[in-house]
Parts: C-alpha cells; structure tokens; sequence
C-alpha cells in the first residue's frame, strides 16, 4: 500500500528518535558527566511531556531543540555550521508534519535528505533506511513523471509535417537499460566506497572492467595510479598520499580507480590501464591486500561482530582484521579491547601481510565524535593522532601504500567561527557608541564568549595537516612530506635560532628565550628545544 509524503515525514522522525538519541546522549555525558541529565531538563525547562525520561528515551522534537539550544557548550564541539543548519531545518519540518501540513514530493525529499545528512554526520546506522526511503521517493516521483508525459503524448495527434523524416531519438541513441525501463535512481549512481567494498551498488561501480570501462583517466588520476603500481610493485612510489579535493572533485572516484585497480584481475582486462602498467614500467600487478575504513560509515560507539566472530571495536581492529582475518586481529585484540593505539605491532602487520592497500576516507568525521576521558569503545581523541603516526610510518617499508582523504570543508566553520568573534568583539568595543544597556553588554561578552570557544575548537579540526622536511641524504634534494594531525599540541618541538623565539645563543644546548616567545609555549605548554648553529641536517630530518 503506497504511503503519503506525510507519512514519510513521520517515519523520519521515528528513524531521527533513534539514531541522535544515542549521540545526544553521549555528547551530553561527555561534557557534563553525572549531571548531563539534569543540565538537559534545566536547557528544556518546563516540559510536561518529557517527564523523568532519560536523553535516550526522548523524542525527535526534544532531541533537535536540546541540540540547537546546547549548541555552543556541547555540539558545536564536534559537529560544523552545516549540521546547524540541518537540525533548524529539520525543526521547521517537524512542526509542519505536527500541524498536519501537506508535503510535496520536493519537500518530502529535501526532508529526507537533511535526515540523512545527520544521521551520517554522527555515524547514526539509521541512514541507511533513510536511504532507502529516498530512492523509493525517487521511484515514485519517476512514475508520476511518465504518466504526466504519456497524458501529454495521447493528447498530440499530429505529429509536424517538418518531423517525418527524422528518425526518433532511441533509434540513434541507446539509453542506459534502467533509463530505458524506468527503473532510473539517481542516488545509485553516486560513488559509495564502503558500499563498493561490501559488494552492493550498480556494476558501474561495483565491477572493475566496467568502472574503467565508463572512467576517463585524466592526468592527475592517471599519475596516481601510476605511483600506486611503482610503490606496490617496490619500485618507488609515495606511500602515503592525501586526496585534497572539494565536495564532488572526485576524491571517491579516485580511490575507487585504486580499489579496482588491484582487485586481482588483469590489467589488459581494464579499459585504459596499459598506459598506465607502461608508464610505471610494471609488466604486472603485484597480489595486493586492500583495507577500506571510511569514518562516516563505522561508529565509535558500537563494535561490529564480524563474520567469523571476531568483534571489532577501533578502526585499528578494522584494519588489523580486514588485512588478515581473525589471526591478524589477534596481534591487537587487547589494543582493540582497551582502546590504546596498536604501535610497532601495526608495522609488523604490514611487513608480514604486504603489500597491502589502505584506503581512509572521512576520518575526521570519524575522529570528532571521540573526547578524551570518555569510554567510547573506539578509545580517545587523542589515541586517533598517535594512530595516524603509527599509520603513516608505513612510508619506512616497500610494500605499503596509504592514502588519506581531507575534509576541507572545516576551513568555513573556522572562518564563520573568526568572524562571529570578531562581530561581537566590535559591538563590545563600541558600547558606549551603541547605548548598550547593562543586559544587553553582558549579552555580548557572552556571545563572545562562546564564539572564542568555538574558534578554538575549530582550529585543530582544520589545519590538520603538517609539512616535515625530509632529506634522504646529504646530496639529495629536500622533499616536503604532509602529515595528518588531528589535534592538540606535541610535548616537545624542535626550533632553528629564530630571532623571534631566541635572544641570545649559549654554549650547547642552552638558549636565553625572548619574552613573548616563553609566554606563548607557556601558554601552550610546550618544551622548545633548539638546533645547533650551522647543523643544516638537523633540520630535514
């Protein structure tokens, strides 16, 4: 029995109940610990209806009020201005489907979306029913449109006279068969890693000869793989690599190129991959072991039991069993038990299971939901960096390639951050100006306040990125390699004799430190050691 749009609206609160509950409820208690409860009723005020609930027991409406008014305390801290903007929406939606007004199939769409889009945001598994849901709308929509055009068609009796000799378009251009027999969704056609690594999606691509098939090899891809062959094969080739691109620049597409790549087929087989096995010298594809973690599809919170029992809890157990099974994950199941990154026994992995593809995708989005002090089966924030550490040493064995995806989107969040500040800052310093009155100063300060806090939070989840200078050798030339960190401040940093950090240069190691230079690794307690003069190795590692 077909459903209304109203209908779906309704069930999309049902689904928004169950998957932001448990995030709620997880960000609350992280913040306010033992009173999270309390904080929340006091947040809500008089509300009748949610009783002596607990958050996870709460409704939609309770659940998106409470994330909108704890914003900058609490979700603000993991989540960016375009969930803001989700959850406001999604709020205006809600009282629509309360007082029982009407949906178009656009509406109903768009409502199914921004569920989506938060539901992903916080790794909540009730989007993929919320998928479905919107292919199903998609369906239906498809079918409205063909019978208004065959209503249409069966009202023009004659055909222009000009027309007669042009043969109909199907005859000259054959469309897709799911075009052709009106089964056409477009959210099918939208590349999904995870979804590919699972084996579901459409054969364009799920299927290696028809990925590459329908795939053009611009440059910039063609030289990815290419690397990926030499580095595979032990014959050079970066071993860590970071797609930076925007929002539909083809980061997934790329990885994808290199899933299939080494899938194990031949590479005469892949439409276009013999200039690239030409150009990187390689007459074959080495047996290569290929790891997918895409951060937006795994939660931090809720261990997987895998097929063979084996039950997961970090992304380091997800590696370790997807590179060899349940013999490999028990190299780190107390790792993967206490939440504590997997170290040298990580490298030992690579060396015993390579040459091995890892393919890391969203990690930000996976790493923001973690706090340290938490007991988030997946560990702590801070685990997440030194893991990353672990992973991109990988670059010291032949037979290992990592690539790493960035989220460059933050870089609004910051920048929307900065100006709030910057908004209220002014207002403050114009108060007399303005004839603010008390309430409305202190108003202010607080806005203040709270957009400082936020452009503080936004910082490491932006630049998130270092350049480490790295020399092979003496007469080699210097290289600038990028590595990914993730947040905090390292213990111990290593300075040249810069004037604007060193007054004076001592016999040794010793330094006099200028003032406001001590003042800011005070601050962000730091020890500052210092190179030798004239010691240019030291610095290019």
């Amino acid at each position: 029995m077909a459903i209304t749009n109203h209908e779906r609206i309704g069930k999309t609160m049902d689904l928004l109940k169950a998957g932001l509950a448990p995030f709620v409820e997880q960000e609350f208690v992280a913040v306010h610990a033992g009173a999270a409860l309390s904080k929340a009723r006091q947040i809500m005020g008089e509300d009748r209806l949610l009783g002596n609930k607990p958050l996870s027991e709460w409704d939609s409406t309770a659940l998106l009020k409470l994330m909108w008014e704890a914003w900058n305390d609490v979700f603000g801290r993991v989540l960016g201005r375009a969930e803001r903007s989700l959850i406001s929406e999604l709020r205006e939606m809600r009282n629509r489907w309360a007082h029982q007004e009407s949906f178009s199939t656009d509406d109903a769409y768009r409502g199914l979306d921004s569920a989506g889009r938060l539901l992903t945001a916080v790794s909540a598994p009730q989007a993929d029913e919320i998928e479905k849901m919107k292919m199903e709308l998609l369906r239906v929509r498809f079918e409205e449109q063909v019978r208004g055009e065959k209503r249409k068609s069966a009202g023009t009796a004659i055909e222009s006279a000009a027309a007669t000799n042009l043969k109909p378009w199907r005859e000259i251009v054959t469309p897709h068969k799911d075009v052709a027999s009106g089964r056409y969704q477009q959210a099918e056609f939208a590349a999904d890693l995870w979804q590919v690594h699972l084996g579901e999606g459409t054969d364009e691509y799920r299927d290696p000869v028809e990925f590459f098939r329908r795939t053009y090899l611009t440059e910039s891809l063609k030289r990815m793989l290419v690397g990926a062959v030499q580095r595979l094969s032990g014959n050079g080739g970066d071993p860590v690599v970071q797609l930076q691109t925007n929002f539909g620049g083809g980061k997934t597409h790329s990885m994808l190129a290199l899933y299939h790549l080494f899938a194990g087929g031949a590479p005469n087989e892949l439409p276009g991959i013999d200039a690239v096995m030409q150009e990187a010298e390689a007459k074959k594809l080495p047996a290569v072991r290929r790891i997918v973690l895409v951060g937006n599809k795994i939660s931090p919170g809720n261990p997987v039991v895998k097929s063979d029992g084996t039950t997961v809890r970090t992304l380091w157990g997800e590696l370790a069993w997807q590179l060899g099974g349940k013999k490999a994950f028990k190299r780190i199941a107390a790792d993967d038990q206490n939440g504590t990154s997997p170290g040298d026994v990580l490298r030992e992995l690579f060396k015993e299971y390579g040459p091995c593809l890892i393919l890391v995708d969203e990690w930000v989005a996976y790493a923001r939901q973690l706090h340290d002090g938490t007991d988030l089966p997946a560990g702590t924030f801070e685990t997440q960096f030194t893991f990353a550490q672990v992973l991109t040493e990988s670059r010291l064995y032949r037979n290992a390639l990592v690539f790493l995806a960035a989220d460059k989107t933050r870089l609004q969040d910051l920048d929307e951050a900065a100006r709030r500040y910057l908004a209220w800052e002014s207002i403050l310093a114009e108060t007399n100006i303005l004839n603010l009155d008390p309430q409305q100063v202190r108003q202010a300060e607080t806005q203040k306040t709270a957009s400082d806090g936020a452009v503080t939070a936004r910082i490491p989840e932006t630049y998130q990125w270092i350049l480490v200078p790295v020399q092979k050798n003496p007469q080699a030339a210097m290289e600038w390699q990028a590595i990914t960190f993730f947040g905090g401040v390292f213990p111990v940093i290593v300075f040249d004799n810069l004037k604007t950090a060193v007054r004076t240069v001592l016999r040794g190691k010793k330094r006099i430190e200028q003032d406001q230079f001590i003042k800011f690794r005070t601050y962000y307690t730091f020890e500052a050691r210092f190179c030798n003069p004239a010691s240019g190795r030291e610095k290019g590692g």
